[in-house]
């Protein structure tokens, strides 16, 4: 019999963060803590300089996937670009 996370698909949640590093804390807690089996959450910080990706390297969680970014000041597209690039996801 397959069980439920089996016929899951992966979820994929993608957070852009520059200089936000509360904000973008709340978002992943959010996250992370649905109810679905399969998730994963990609944040993509576009050089952040008030401790965003020391405070997200403390959460310890196999779906939460930082990609540290150093083109200041890039467009959304770009940053939507690199993201979707290491989904792993089937409904990003």
């Amino acid at each position: 019999m397959t069980g439920k996370m089996e016929c899951s698909p992966l979820i994929t949640v993608i957070t852009p963060t520059h200089n936000r590093r509360d904000t973008v804390l709340r978002a992943v807690e959010s996250v992370l803590s649905q109810s679905m089996p399969k998730l994963e959450h990609i944040v993509v910080d576009d050089s952040s300089t008030d401790g965003t990706e020391e405070a997200l390297a403390r959460i310890s969680d196999p779906r939460l996937i930082y990609v540290g970014a150093k083109w200041r000041g890039a467009n959304a597209e770009e940053c939507w670009n690199r993201a979707c690039a290491g989904t792993g996801g089937d409904i990003p």
